[in-house]
């Protein structure tokens, strides 16, 4: 699989996730969360990170 395929799956695993407000996190927190959970769903980041 290529990087570019592995990424838009990605974002796309991401972008479906429910239930995170934007109100609880602060734009950086939740821009850190994303970009948590992108690399774990590529397999990047340890699961308990």
């Amino acid at each position: 699989m290529s990087d570019m395929k592995a990424w838009e799956e990605a974002l796309t695993q991401v972008a479906h996730i429910k239930g995170v407000d934007q109100k609880t996190y602060g734009y950086g927190d939740l821009f850190k969360k994303a970009v948590e959970e992108v690399l774990r769903a590529m397999g990047l980041l340890d699961v308990d990170s």
